[in-house]
């Protein structure tokens, strides 16, 4: 069983269409409570794995589940666009969505204000901006009052500042609401202000699930430099003293991950007779395309 930290779950989760795997033995756990980025290219099967675990179409083989006493987990979410009446106005089609899933229509009047809808009284959606489009199709998602909410590029067409409030609210669906939220964005910049936990996929696998935490360690930072003699004793005094996580040599280049005492590190390299310095602080796109990089990728 997995953790109580878990809400979803899979187990060798594979879709195969015409003898082509969409999703190929998926196992992964998506975290309770956490923004989760999932991340891939156009193709990769991230559109597959979230109709699937939405039951909008049934795996060639392997399993999910969500962790949650029943084993049920309510679900909303938006796939590939949102889905509303554009003839119709926020309210009546809160209320149509309330007939489909069962929902109390008391309920309509806090999800307006929740997604900022609650002052368009009979206006159309048609006649919405593409932000409060975007704002409408949460909030029918919200009807079935979801535990776990599925978004598929939530900020697509967004100008700057609806980017910025449509990454607000969602950060309070998280916090406030306690609601999972599972994000697929081709926006990496974006989603690197967003997620707890990231998710990446290439070629319908699963390459790393790993938290933001993690994945931004200090050991995101690197000195590398190039020097006329041989570094290795430097490198080795640099990780006694702790002036690094760790170091590496590699094609004649020397890196320190982490360096934590630029100073100490400096005066020291005064001495090596260093010919090339350079620092960097590897963004989310920088480590998409490292972990995407190499053979056969």
């Amino acid at each position: 069983m997995s953790s109580e930290n878990t809400l979803l779950y899979t187990k060798g989760l594979t879709k195969r269409y015409r003898g082509t795997a969409a999703n190929s033995n998926i196992t992964i756990e998506i975290p309770r409570g956490k923004i989760v980025g999932f991340v891939g290219e156009n193709g990769s099967g991230k559109t597959t794995f979230i109709r699937t675990v939405c039951k909008l179409i049934f795996p060639t083989s392997g399993t999910f589940g969500f962790n949650t006493a029943d084993g049920k987990c309510r679900t909303g979410a938006i796939v590939e666009s949102p889905s509303y009446h554009p003839n119709m106005s926020a309210p009546d089609n809160l209320r149509f969505q309330a007939k489909l899933c069962g929902t109390d229509e008391k309920l309509i009047p806090e999800i307006l204000e929740t997604v900022g809808l609650g002052d368009t009284g009979k206006k159309t959606v048609r006649h919405f901006s593409l932000g409060m489009r975007q704002r409408m199709g949460i909030g029918i998602a919200l009807m079935s009052d979801p535990e776990f909410l599925i978004l598929d590029e939530p900020t697509n067409g967004l100008d700057p500042q609806g980017i910025i409030e449509m990454r607000e609210f969602l950060k309070e669906l998280c916090s406030e609401r306690n609601i999972t939220l599972l994000i697929s964005s081709h926006i990496l910049s974006e989603l690197s202000l967003l997620a707890d936990h990231y998710i990446f996929i290439h070629k319908g696998e699963i390459i790393q699930s790993v938290s933001a935490e993690e994945l931004f360690s200090r050991s995101a930072k690197q000195l590398r430099f190039r020097c006329e003699g041989d570094a290795s004793a430097f490198l080795m005094n640099a990780e006694s003293r702790g002036w690094a996580e760790h170091t590496e040599q590699t094609d004649g280049v020397n890196i320190l991950y982490g360096p934590k005492d630029y100073s100490a590190i400096l005066g020291a390299l005064a001495t090596l007779g260093v010919t090339e310095l350079e620092t960097r602080d590897d963004s989310l796109e920088t480590r998409y395309v490292n972990l995407m990089g190499g053979e056969d990728r």
